[in-house]
């Protein structure tokens, strides 16, 4: 019933609000837009014998005139001496980013609820990870 009664997107003022069926109960939750703000944990399943991977705990955070900094470390096959990245971007208005890092261009990805972002090397597709949203805060 919950599903034939609701679509699974509607619209509602200038934000989304997602309606999932459950149990055949309604569950809803609003989206306000990216959130790419926080403290995140790098996940293990990057291949640190043919990648340069993120490592441990990575941290997006709000800089002056409406900037992203990026802090983290890297592990694996990395062309830096010191793989260390802490860059400066305009902030992202949507989901998806291009970024370089350590010199290689990377596509970043944030979930549709801002709790993942998804690393890949643009050069090598094989080279992909992901960090979950540990913190609200940086």
């Amino acid at each position: 019933m919950c599903q034939n009664e609701f679509s699974s997107t509607c619209m509602k003022g200038a934000s989304h609000v997602s309606y999932q069926c459950m149990n055949d109960a309604l569950l809803s939750r609003q989206l306000g837009g990216p959130n790419w703000i926080g403290t995140f944990h790098a996940t293990d399943e990057c291949d640190t014998t043919d990648c340069c991977c993120l490592t441990d705990v990575v941290y997006f955070n709000r800089g002056n005139n409406n900037n992203l900094h990026i802090q983290g470390q890297f592990n694996g096959q990395c062309s830096s001496a010191s793989p260390t990245v802490y860059a400066i971007y305009a902030m992202p208005n949507t989901y998806s980013a291009e970024f370089r890092f350590l010199n290689q261009p990377i596509t970043v990805k944030l979930s549709a609820d801002s709790q993942t972002i998804s690393f890949m090397e643009t050069d090598n597709m094989a080279c992909r990870y992901k960090a979950v949203r540990q913190s609200d805060q940086f």
